[in-house]
């Protein structure tokens, strides 16, 4: 199926927002799709919190109502304060979800298409797409526009809006401590005041996000699951020598990337050397993108052999226009780098950087690019051909022989 086909058919489903009745029927029409094309899938059914805003406004509201507690009580205000940096941090680094147990536990659906074909001492390529659609609200048009000029500016190294808000209760902690050591005074307050406002708006425009529709998602993510499909049919075509290619549809993408944080968690036991995971981001406008790092609060780096890679392709076809990326958000292959595996991240964005009606009404199947998803294919198409071919060097005939023996084949992407 041509892969702007699969967008459209997906994005015609309305409100299919993570672990929805809609999320889920999306994902049985994709399962039997697989096997009509003669590939085996099956679905994998896992409980989620995908609730994200309802999370982060009740740590915003959690660290207002501390701050302001903390001019008459700094003990109280600093103990709140600290508790709620600690979960939202290790909320948004996926270490651990604290005031997330709180939120509505759904279920979501994994389509899971295993490898077709096996072949000794190979490498597992998995390629995932998310299959759900966001929320809107009135913020991200306002801010994705001042968001995108700021990143520019800055050179890339302007803080994800929740690690923003991190940094709000950061400076409130500071606060806190220093009322409890006595200090005090108009300074003080002026000095707080900036990031208690900051909570207050982050706490309204999550609430807008909350209470907001769900997006047609033509481009997110309905466009990732049009590439991934496109792609898996031309590598089954391709016959590759050292890869062998699952494809994972993973469910509750805005969870962040809870479906495939926990289909990760299901198979910890595969080792780095084994595998290397592919992530489709939004391609449905723009030029090509691959993700250097990712991650909310403190991003992470993607392999950096892939990245290589990545660049070597770009720079043998111009005309794909691909370049770089650092990322501060949390792709389908963020879970994958938290245990180590090697991965990488392919989507488009546009001039600025920004991924075009994410998150808006005007995601619909209309305003997708069919050669920004043609672009974004090419460069996955490409980007597998090298790493087959770097993998038969690294591993060369003996490989397979190591494998049938039941010995290890060693580390063949190399540095973590």
């Amino acid at each position: 199926m041509d892969p702007l086909e699969t967008a459209t058919r997906l994005a015609s489903v309305r409100r299919r927002g993570a672990g929805t009745g809609a999320e889920r029927r999306v994902a049985t029409w994709l399962r039997d799709e697989l096997r009509a094309r003669g590939r085996e899938a099956s679905l994998e059914t896992v409980w989620v919190r995908p609730d994200w805003p309802l999370v982060h406004l009740m740590h915003c509201a959690l660290g207002a109502g501390a701050s302001i507690a903390s001019v008459w009580e700094p003990a109280i205000g600093l103990g709140v304060l600290g508790a709620t940096l600690v979960s939202m941090a290790a909320d948004l680094t996926g270490r651990a979800h604290v005031l997330r147990l709180a939120t509505p536990r759904r279920a979501t659906q994994n389509v899971i298409s295993p490898p077709s074909r096996r072949i000794p001492g190979a490498v597992r390529l998995t390629v995932v797409a998310c299959t759900d659609a966001g929320r809107t609200g009135s913020i991200y048009g306002r801010w994705a526009a001042l968001e995108a000029r700021l990143r520019q500016l800055l050179r890339g190294h302007l803080p994800s809006p929740l690690g923003i808000l991190v940094l709000a209760i950061v400076a409130l902690c500071a606060i806190a401590y220093a009322r409890l050591q006595g200090d005090g005074g108009q300074l003080l307050g002026a000095l707080q005041f900036l990031p208690t406002v900051a909570l207050m708006i982050g706490f309204a425009a999550l609430v807008d996000v909350a209470l907001s529709d769900v997006s047609r998602g033509a481009n997110v993510y309905a466009s990732t699951v049009g590439v991934a499909l496109a792609l898996v049919d031309e590598l089954e075509r391709s016959r590759l020598r050292r890869l062998e290619v699952e494809l994972v549809l993973a469910g509750a993408g805005e969870g962040p990337a809870a479906g495939m944080r926990t289909f990760v968690r299901s198979r910890r036991n595969r080792r780095a050397e084994e595998v290397a995971v592919l992530a489709i981001e939004p391609c449905g406008g723009g030029t090509p993108r691959w993700l250097r790092r990712d991650g909310q609060l403190l991003p992470l780096r993607y392999h950096p052999r892939l990245v290589e890679l990545c660049a070597e392709v770009s720079a043998a076809d111009p005309n794909l226009r691909a370049r770089p990326y650092a990322s501060h958000g949390a792709a389908a292959s963020f879970p994958a780098r938290l245990v180590h595996w090697p991965a990488i991240a392919i989507g488009c964005r546009d001039e600025r950087d920004r991924v075009p009606n994410a998150h808006e009404p005007s995601d619909v199947a209309e305003r997708l690019d069919p050669a920004a998803m043609r672009a974004a294919l090419d460069l996955c198409l490409a980007l597998v051909g090298r790493l087959d071919e770097d993998l038969e060097r690294r591993l060369g005939p003996a490989a397979g022989e190591r494998a049938r023996g039941g010995g290890r084949t060693g580390a063949p992407l190399g540095v973590k």
